[in-house]
């Protein structure tokens, strides 16, 4: 009698213990519903169970039916130095409201027989037309210091992946759009101190936002038209109704400061980046 007391007695704590066991096993491997699966934007998904760690990409936005296409104007190249070459292409928004947070594009450079001699991607974006405007919003897209040992013959671009988004308030559409970033006292010259050309102006920060960067492009042109160089540069913290000297070097120069008969200076922010805008809001009223 006793051994069998002594036997069930070691069966229950048996038991006990591989009951424990399980349900301490059960709670560290039981099922839980996955992160990219649980039809909720968090962690760090940059849309509903999709982006971030999330294997599977966020579908791109779509525009609606009225929003007008991306126009590319024209493509062009220029030589900076010896088997050096930057390419620039000019595109336009007619939008008002609508404007491109995010898109890639794809330069493709050809010789003479059409063979293609290389590619270079990127990413960009584009501001919104504004309100009160004759003239298409125009960006450049620019990439500089490509090397290739032929001469390119042609260049083109390619874009995709458009992220079309509105600018919806008012006051926004005055102060998120083309053109609140201005410029003035632009110059092109000879630096004694360098021994090298530069390019610059001045910025004015119009709107009533203060933008932690805004991008610069500066494109030399000459007589009918020639694309004589180009260039970009940035600002960081650019405040509401700040601005400063901005310049661009270019060290591979070798024509003259007469031979220079327009200089294009445009300035660009992305106003669909939350990031882009200082935390601490400090613009005017």
């Amino acid at each position: 009698m006793n051994s069998l007391k002594r036997f069930f007695k070691k069966f229950v704590i048996v038991l006990i213990v591989f009951s424990v066991l399980g349900g301490v096993a059960y709670l560290i491997f039981r099922p839980r519903t996955q992160p990219c699966f649980n039809g909720v934007q968090d962690n760090s998904e940059t849309g509903v169970d999709c982006g971030g760690f999330c294997d599977r990409a966020c579908p791109i936005p779509s525009k609606p039916d009225y929003v007008q296409d991306i126009e590319i104007n024209w493509v062009k190249f220029v030589e900076d130095g010896r088997n050096n070459y930057d390419f620039i292409a000019s595109v336009s928004n007619e939008n008002e409201r609508w404007g491109v947070s995010g898109l890639s594009y794809e330069f493709i450079y050809y010789n003479e027989e059409g063979g293609i001699l290389g590619n270079k991607t990127g990413e960009t974006y584009i501001m919104p037309k504004g309100t009160d405007k004759t003239e298409s919003a125009i960006k450049y897209i620019i990439e500089e210091n490509i090397i290739s040992n032929v001469r390119p013959a042609r260049v083109e671009i390619k874009l995709a992946d458009f992220k079309w988004e509105e600018v919806v308030s008012e006051k926004d559409l005055d102060n998120l759009s083309e053109g609140v970033v201005e410029i003035s006292n632009v110059y092109f010259e000879m630096s004694k101190s360098l021994g090298i050309y530069i390019g610059g102006g001045l910025t004015k920060n119009t709107s009533i936002y203060d933008f932690i960067k805004v991008d610069i492009d500066v494109v030399l042109w000459g007589e009918n038209d020639e694309l004589l160089a180009l260039g970009k540069t940035n600002q960081l913290t650019v405040a509401s109704g700040d601005g400063w000297g901005f310049s661009s070097l270019f060290p591979n120069f070798t024509g003259d400061v007469t031979d220079v008969v327009r200089i294009d200076c445009r300035t660009e922010t992305n106003v669909f980046d939350s990031n882009n805008f200082m935390k601490e809001y400090r613009g005017k009223e």
